[in-house]
This record gives C-alpha cells, sequence and structure tokens, in this order.
C-alpha cells in the first residue's frame, strides 16, 4: 500500500524523474554515511556516548533508506513503461515480468 502512495505522491507532486534522481543520490549519500558509522564504531574501544550516537545514526539511516526505497520502488516500473510509447500490449506485458523477476532474483 505504501508503494502506491509514494508512487502516487511521485508522479503527482514531485515528477518521477526527481524521485529516482534524488533517490539514488540519497542512496548513496547512506551507503557513504552507514560506512563511516561502522568505521567509527570499530575504532572506538570503551565510548558509550559515541555507540549510542552511532546507534542514533543507525535507525535514522534504516529509516532515510526505507523512504528511498519507497520512492524509488513506487516510480520506476511507471518511469520504465514510460520509455516505451509505441509498445503492444504484449511488449509491455513482458516488460513487466521481466522486471518483476529481476526485483525476485535481486532482492532476497
Amino acid at each position: 500500500l505504501l508503494y502506491i502512495i509514494a508512487g502516487i505522491l511521485a508522479d503527482i507532486r514531485f515528477g518521477r524523474y526527481k524521485v529516482i534522481a534524488c533517490s539514488i543520490f540519497i542512496s548513496f549519500a547512506l551507503l557513504f554515511i552507514s560506512s563511516a558509522a561502522s568505521l567509527i564504531y570499530n575504532l572506538t574501544e570503551d565510548g558509550h556516548a559515541v555507540q549510542e550516537w552511532l546507534l542514533w545514526v543507525g535507525v535514522g539511516v534504516y529509516l532515510l533508506h526505507f523512504m528511498v526505497t519507497l520512492g524509488f520502488g513506487g516510480t520506476i516500473l511507471q518511469f520504465g513503461l514510460d520509455q516505451l510509447p509505441e509498445a503492444t500490449s504484449d511488449e509491455l506485458s513482458s516488460f513487466i515480468h521481466w522486471y518483476v523477476w529481476t526485483i525476485a532474483i535481486l532482492q532476497p
């Protein structure tokens, strides 16, 4: 249900391309932040305050990743279908099937 809401918001309010571009940018930023937090966590020995702070950073990264996944996942299929304006219904159906199978294989 959240994918539908995110797709409608992206389509009506923000625009598909902007949502996809921002989602990719934020994903790379979250990758950098989580890698830096992991490195800091491994380098600190007994810094309880630092470890608690990094726990909250991890929770924030997880929540942002959830929102990015909703924004990206809710719009990428529609964006891909927009790239096939003269396709027949069989070709569009094939594209959707390949997309679903690819997502099923790549996401455990």
